[in-house]
C-alpha cells in the first residue's frame, strides 16, 4: 500500500492533480498485481478506466447484451461476461507530445507517401494534441515527401496534406479489447477523407511496402503451393515466413477497427474488416460458410448492418445467373461489413471498438453495442471446380500493433471538389484491455519474434 502516501500526500497541495495520479496508480497496480512481469508504464498516467466487461463466449451466448433476436428469442437471461483489464492506454492528455522519430513511446507520426493511390502525404506537422485529443488535420497544402516503393525509396508531391500516427515496434497486443473515442473529420455530405484506425502484425510496417512483401496479410500455417509459390489467382510471390521454412508460418494480417467513407450525400458508411491472405481460388466465397459471420444490427433502423458489396476484382458470377460481390483484391480477401453512420458521427464522439480472440474471432462494437462478428468458421479453406485449393486461414495469432491515419483517396471515397479543408479528426483516447488469464503484451515476444533483425534488415 506504499503507493498511496505520495498520492495523499499530493493530494494535499493540489486536489485535481492528485484525483487523477491515484487512478492512474490504481491501474498500474492492478495489472501488476495480476501480472508481476507486465510493463505497467504502458498505461497512461491519465487513464482511471481501469477494467472493461465483455462477454467474451459464442455469439450466440453474447447476444443478450442486444436482446435476442430471431431465431433465438426463446433464450433467457443476460450473457455471461468476465472483467479484461487495462493494458495499454493514451489519454493525449500533454499538449507537448512530440512524435517524431524515436520521441514518442507509443507513436510515430510518420513522414510518408502511403500506399493506396493516396491524394494526400502523410507529414508530422498534420498531427497534433489540443484540448486532451490527438488531432490529425488534412489540408489542401501541397508537399512533396519519400514514397517506400518495392524498387526502392523515391520523393513523391501530392497536392493534399495529412497524417498519421504508427505504433510500430512500440506497443504490441496479442488479443483483447481495443477501442478508440473518435470524432470523424469533414460531415456527412462530401466524399474524399478516408480515416482508418487499423492492427498489422508487427512483421510488417504499414506503408513500407519492401517490409510488406510476403507478409501481408498472411495469417496461414499450413506447408502447401500457395505458402511456396505465386498462384494463377495471386499477386503474391508466397508467404516470405511459412510452415516450409520455419516451423510455423507467420505474417502480417490487418484489422480494420474503422474505415469511413462517404459515396452519398447523408450516407456516410462504417466499414469493418479482416484483409486475409492467401486468397480464395476464384469461385469460392467465406460467406458460404455457415455461422462465420453475423450482423447483431442487421435490422437497426440506423447501422442496418450487413455485409460489404464491394464488387472487387475477385467478384464473380455464380451459375451465370447471379453476381457475387466479393471485397478484396489479388493480395487480400477482405472479409468486411458495412454499417450506416449519420451526420452525429462528424459532431461528436463515438467509441469504436474491437474484441480479438487469437484462433476463435472478432468482433465490431459502437459505443459497446456489437455491430459484427467474423470468427474462424468464416476461414475455412475450399476447393473450386478447377481443383484450386487453399487451406484454412487463422485469425491472427502474431502481434499486433495499432495505426490511426486521415488518408484522402480517390481509390476509395472520391474526392468531392467542394470537400470541406482543413478538416481534423479527433481522437480523445486509444486504450486495450485484456483478460485476467490472457495477458499478452509485446512485439518481440518468445513464440512470435518480431523486432527489427528477425529477418531481412534494411527495409526501412
Amino acid at each position: 500500500m506504499a503507493f498511496l502516501r505520495p498520492c495523499l500526500l499530493s493530494f494535499i497541495i493540489i486536489n485535481a492533480f492528485v484525483i487523477r495520479t491515484c487512478f492512474a496508480s490504481s491501474c498500474q497496480d492492478l495489472l501488476k498485481s495480476i501480472s508481476p512481469a507486465s510493463n505497467e508504464q504502458w498505461i497512461d498516467s491519465d487513464s482511471s478506466e481501469c477494467t472493461k466487461t465483455k462477454c467474451r463466449l459464442d455469439y450466440v451466448d453474447c447476444l443478450g447484451a442486444n436482446g435476442w433476436p430471431a431465431p433465438y428469442g426463446d433464450r433467457q437471461g443476460a450473457p455471461k461476461t468476465e472483467e479484461m483489464v487495462l493494458v495499454f492506454s493514451d489519454e493525449f492528455s500533454s499538449k507537448w507530445r512530440d512524435f517524431g522519430p524515436g520521441k514518442d513511446a507509443r507513436w510515430q507520426a510518420l513522414d510518408l507517401m502511403y500506399v493506396n493511390n493516396d491524394a494526400a502525404i502523410f507529414r508530422r506537422s498534420a498531427v497534433s494534441v489540443r484540448g486532451g485529443n490527438a488531432v490529425i488535420t488534412a489540408s489542401k497544402t501541397e508537399t512533396e515527401g519519400p514514397y517506400s516503393a518495392p524498387w526502392g525509396d523515391q520523393l513523391a508531391t501530392a497536392k493534399y496534406t495529412s497524417g498519421m500516427l504508427q505504433g510500430w515496434n512500440k506497443f504490441c497486443f496479442t488479443g483483447g479489447y481495443l477501442e478508440a473515442r473518435i470524432k470523424l473529420p469533414g460531415d456527412d455530405q462530401h466524399g474524399g477523407f478516408w480515416p482508418a484506425v487499423f492492427t498489422l502484425g508487427n512483421l510488417g510496417r504499414a506503408g513500407y511496402m519492401r517490409s510488406t512483401e510476403g507478409v501481408w496479410p498472411f495469417s496461414y500455417d499450413i506447408c502447401d503451393d500457395n505458402a511456396l509459390h505465386k498462384q494463377d489467382w495471386t499477386d503474391h510471390n508466397g508467404q516470405r515466413i511459412n510452415q516450409c521454412n520455419s516451423t510455423q508460418g507467420r505474417g502480417a494480417p490487418e484489422i480494420d477497427l474503422l474505415e469511413v467513407g462517404v459515396w452519398e450525400s447523408s450516407k456516410p458508411e462504417l466499414s469493418t474488416s479482416f484483409q486475409v491472405a492467401p486468397v480464395l481460388p476464384p469461385g469460392l466465397h467465406w460467406l458460404d460458410n455457415t455461422g462465420g459471420v453475423y450482423y447483431p444490427t442487421y435490422a437497426d433502423p440506423t447501422l442496418y448492418s450487413g455485409p460489404n458489396g464491394w464488387a472487387g476484382i475477385n467478384s464473380y458470377m455464380q451459375n451465370a445467373t447471379m453476381f457475387r460481390p466479393r471485397p478484396g483484391s489479388r493480395l487480400a480477401d477482405a472479409m468486411s461489413a458495412t454499417h450506416k453512420l449519420n451526420a452525429s458521427h462528424f459532431t461528436d464522439f463515438y467509441v469504436y471498438g474491437l474484441d480479438w480472440a487469437p484462433k476463435k474471432y472478432i468482433r465490431w462494437y459502437i459505443n459497446d453495442r456489437l455491430i459484427y462478428e467474423l470468427n474462424a468458421l468464416a476461414l475455412k479453406g475450399g476447393t473450386n471446380s478447377a481443383n484450386q485449393t487453399v487451406g484454412d486461414r487463422l485469425i491472427p495469432v502474431d502481434p499486433q500493433y495499432i495505426n490511426i491515419n486521415l488518408a484522402m483517396s480517390n481509390s476509395f471515397a472520391p474526392i468531392h471538389p467542394d470537400i470541406p479543408l482543413p478538416s481534423s479528426m479527433l481522437i480523445d483516447y486509444v486504450r486495450v484491455y485484456q483478460a485476467r488469464n490472457e495477458i499478452n503484451v509485446g512485439c518481440d515476444t518468445a513464440e512470435f519474434p518480431s523486432q527489427v533483425g528477425f529477418f531481412t534488415p534494411g527495409w526501412l
